[in-house]
């Protein structure tokens, strides 16, 4: 029987890789009214939409991606590496791949959607706002993650059915929103309930990586001789059934379905030998998730939806967004390469 079996850090890109083809189907598929073209699929009868069902399962990609942030910084936590330089590091690298795809794409939507607002501008610019794309609301999520995850940490798992508390009354008190009529107050009391919906499912990547669940996870099948690879598929059928017909494809029960769903992936994944193939798109899922929505929503739909069939469509925007994460490669690294310079030159007249 194995002992203490680590998460490795390319079973975190793996899933990253199954999160971001996830969450490119969900935005494809999940709100019809938002699509201007006709296509065709065979998910769809006259009887029952299956396709829709499949995006709002989809879904789960945001959680698994606040699951993994907390993981990740829990296991640098361990590593005696978590300080503020650590967390000003992270949000300089979240903000370098943020401006190289939005001064690549949101100049474009000033010739063909927006109107130029100053203020706009910049509250997209650093994250505040996502009016100019609505599917990065994400970015704010994160860094508010970031600044509160050292509080998180300290929090002992007992105290986890006080953060589940919180989860079911911000989802009441998201459907009260509406009486308060100044629009300020409303966006910063939307944003709080926003991240109490979501403390939740961190807290327990937080919890996986202290605890070593993963590890956990795996010798119990070991210990009791049971097929971890039939498990595993089993184990992903029941998550989906629970999603769908109790959950009602809601992430209110995510914090539990999410590390469950991403270690019997991790399984399926090996046996599979698909490992490679998720792990390229594991690392460049940031650019992806930036770059998909223009070409889902924003631009050129026509462009995207020309292939007709669904599954056509699928593999055709993940080619566009995935060429385009090339194109920013090049501005990242131009971005790092400016501010390094900036840097270097402060130094230098400091001295």
């Amino acid at each position: 029987m194995e002992k203490n079996i680590p998460f490795k850090k390319q079973y975190t890109q793996q899933i990253k890789g199954i999160a971001i083809l996830l969450m490119i189907y969900h935005h494809l598929f999940v709100h019809p009214e938002r699509l201007h073209y006709a296509y065709n699929s065979f998910l769809i009868s006259d009887n029952y939409n299956y396709q829709i069902n499949i995006a709002w399962f989809s879904n789960l990609c945001v959680a698994i991606f606040v699951f993994l942030s907390g993981f990740g910084l829990s296991i640098n936590e361990e590593k005696k590496s978590t300080n503020i330089k650590l967390i000003f590091n992270r949000l300089e690298k979240l903000f370098y791949h943020y401006w190289s795809v939005f001064f690549l794409v949101i100049p474009i939507g000033f010739m063909i959607r927006y109107n130029f607002s100053l203020i706009e501008f910049l509250t997209n610019l650093f994250g505040i706002s996502s009016s100019y794309c609505g599917e990065w609301w994400f970015i704010r999520l994160y860094i508010e993650l970031i600044i509160i995850f050292p509080l998180i940490y300290k929090i002992n798992k007992k105290k986890i059915l006080f953060l589940i508390l919180l989860l079911f009354l911000s989802r009441y008190l998201e459907n009260t929103i509406e009486e308060y009529p100044k629009i300020w107050i409303e966006f910063y009391i939307k944003e709080f309930l926003r991240l109490i919906n979501w403390i939740p499912v961190f807290f327990v990547g937080v919890l996986s990586a202290k605890h070593n669940f993963f590890s956990i996870y795996q010798n119990f099948f070991y210990k009791y001789k049971f097929n971890i690879d039939i498990c595993s598929l089993l184990i992903l059928i029941i998550l989906a059934l629970f999603r769908y017909f109790v959950s009602n494809n809601t992430i209110i029960f995510d914090f539990v379905i999410t590390p469950f769903f991403i270690y019997a992936s991790v399984n399926l994944v090996k046996k599979i030998n698909m490992g490679k193939f998720l792990e390229y798109f594991g690392n460049r899922s940031t650019a992806l998730w930036l770059i998909h929505p223009f070409f889902c929503y924003y631009y050129f739909q026509e462009f995207t939806f020309a292939p007709y069939y669904s599954i056509l469509i699928y593999f055709w925007l993940i080619m566009i967004s995935l060429g385009i994460t090339y194109i920013t490669d090049y501005f990242y690294k131009f971005l790092v390469y400016v501010i390094y310079k900036l840097k270097n030159h402060e130094n230098i007249a400091n001295q």
